[in-house]
């Protein structure tokens, strides 16, 4: 259900995006997923350590910064190219892994990075032999550059996640952290844009996608963060299942937006899931 959620949240949101900029579209849409956490208020607590609180702020920050070029990106991109590309993020982790941690990839993980590169490869090229130097024209797109900021910061905000969810409960770390997203897009706002000018003019020219993207916004994450935060859950199983949203995003979005060679993007993105599957168990 976390998945369904999180895939249409991208449909409404790549709606809501061709009569709003990105700020003004996020501003607006953590407005109402904040306001949607209000009915937790008998189970938060704030009580935690220091050190707890700078880890829930550290992800804000990232989830701020990486949410936003994902938007840019989303809103001058077709929807079938960019929410397959972020499937790339546990190739992210698993470097890291290597570099970092030791740890030793098996050959099923090797596997997946192919496969993860290879869909990549397959969607960018259009399935064209002829075009086979086409992906590397993407350098020159700076939206597809914008999709790297995600795919790296999704990476640390799902390690952050595992540690944070073992301390705070779901309902806690989702109004701490709506809160400081609500906080850093109006400064955004305030500071790029129009501020407060902006987030009403968004929510008059497209109101019922705002409330559809910050209500999914909200089931995905509630259903995912207390999945997660199960004691004996396999946080390795769980961000798989999630990974199916890229599927609903896909052929729902790409219908929807009429995208190119939606079809065989489809069949990338499937190859692309299943390398992500692969890498992160």
């Amino acid at each position: 259900m976390s998945a369904v959620g999180f895939g249409l949240k991208q449909v409404f949101a790549k709606k809501s995006l061709e009569k709003e900029h990105a700020a003004e579209h996020l501003s607006s849409v953590m407005i109402i997923a904040f306001i949607l956490t209000w009915i937790f208020m008998p189970k938060i607590s704030f009580n935690y350590p220091l050190k707890v609180w700078g880890l829930m702020y550290l992800k804000a920050v990232v989830l701020t910064f990486s949410w936003l070029f994902a938007i840019k990106a989303l809103r001058h991109l077709e929807i079938s190219i960019v929410i397959p590309m972020l499937t790339l993020s546990p190739l992210v982790l698993m470097v890291i892994g290597i570099l970092y941690l030791g740890e030793k990839p098996d050959i099923s993980q090797y596997t997946g990075v192919l496969l993860l590169v290879g869909g990549a490869y397959w969607m960018q090229s259009d399935h064209d032999w002829k075009k086979a130097l086409e992906p590397w024209k993407m350098l020159k797109n700076k939206y597809m550059l914008y999709i790297l900021i995600p795919i790296f910061g999704y990476s640390i905000c799902a390690a952050l996640d595992k540690v944070i969810l073992k301390t705070v409960n779901p309902q806690s770390f989702m109004f701490i952290g709506y809160g400081f997203l609500v906080i850093h897009y109006f400064i955004i706002q305030a500071y790029k844009y129009k501020g407060v000018k902006d987030i009403k003019h968004a929510f008059k020219v497209t109101p019922h996608w705002l409330a559809l993207t910050g209500a999914a916004l909200f089931i995905s994450d509630i259903l995912y963060f207390t999945a997660a935060a199960i004691p004996g859950s396999m946080i390795s199983l769980i961000i798989p299942l999630k990974r199916t949203s890229v599927l609903i995003a896909v052929i729902v979005g790409g219908k929807m937006f009429h995208d190119h060679n939606l079809w065989y993007r489809v069949i990338g993105s499937l190859i692309m899931i299943l390398g992500a599957v692969l890498v992160i168990l």
